[in-house]
């Protein structure tokens, strides 16, 4: 399918899932691995047991809210 066809028509619709699937894991990825240990180190300084509870606890929390999204996903999505 060529770029133009994306913008228009239903290509815009897949093209704007796309982009919002690949932001939203993107962000996720980047708040556990990135953002939030260095904020817990550097920002607030949390102890590293602690730390590492709360890192557990946020992927835990990242991997129910994408199987979460995938289920919602499948009953809100077009037939």
């Amino acid at each position: 399918m060529p770029f133009r066809a994306l913008l228009r028509g239903t290509g815009k619709k897949v093209l704007a899932l796309n982009i919002a699937v690949a932001a939203g894991g993107g962000a996720q990825y980047y708040l556990t691995s990135g953002f939030l240990p260095t904020l817990l180190s550097e920002i607030v300084p949390v102890g590293e047991s602690l730390r590492g509870t709360i890192l557990l606890v946020c992927g835990l929390a990242v991997v129910v809210a994408a199987i979460g999204a995938g289920e919602l996903s499948e009953r809100l999505g077009e037939p």
